[in-house]
């Protein structure tokens, strides 16, 4: 009786240096949280996941995909060994090593169940004057109504906006939810919408 009660400290003393132990395993086990395109530059070489808005989808014709991903004024391309889900205008997470190509960064994914849809960040809802005044500070979820007209978006009194991707009408007035991103080809910052609903001025 007298040893039995020497062994149950132990035990004790045993199961406590076990999970001393198998702690490193649980920390490694849990999944980093998602950057924005501005911070992968932090991983190169190494593994992140990617959080942004979809801008565009393209699918190869040898069944691989690349989409880009899009936040804070910042993209990175992801290029998906695998036909992804991932639609433009959505919120996705993706999963990847992050490499530099040509100069620039790249998300290589290896398998296109590594990409998950995300909940967006809060929606901001600025003016059309704010938006005019610093485009780069709105590049997060924002709400804008307007006229589309000319592959563009514009208000009552005349500040305007480039289209990008999104479930755009021809023309008429709409609510768009979506993200501004800069892009040097035209110089010009486009509205990519998650989101687009009939609005009256």
């Amino acid at each position: 009786m007298h040893g039995a009660v020497l062994d149950h400290p132990r035990r004790l003393l045993g199961l406590a240096v076990l999970a001393v132990a198998c702690l490193p395993l649980a920390l490694d086990a849990a999944p980093a949280a998602p950057v924005g395109p501005a911070d992968a530059d932090r991983a190169e070489g190494g593994t992140a996941r990617v959080q942004g808005l979809v801008t565009d989808v393209r699918v190869r014709p040898d069944g691989s995909s690349r989409l880009t991903l899009a936040a804070d004024g910042h993209a990175i391309e992801v290029d998906v060994q695998g036909r992804t889900d991932a639609t433009p205008g959505a919120w996705a997470v993706a999963e990847g090593r992050v490499l530099r190509t040509g100069g620039r960064l790249l998300l290589w994914v290896e398998d296109a169940a590594q990409i998950w849809a995300a909940l967006p960040p809060a929606v901001a809802s600025p003016s059309w004057s704010q938006v005019a005044a610093d485009p780069g500070r709105w590049s997060g979820p924002l709400r804008l109504a307007g006229l589309v007209e000319r592959e563009s978006l514009r208000d009552l009194d005349g500040h305007r906006v480039a289209l990008g991707s999104g479930p755009w009408p021809a023309e008429g007035a709409v609510e768009a939810t979506g993200a501004l991103l800069y892009e040097p080809a035209c110089l010009c910052h486009r509205l990519h919408a998650a989101r687009v609903d009939p609005w009256t001025p």
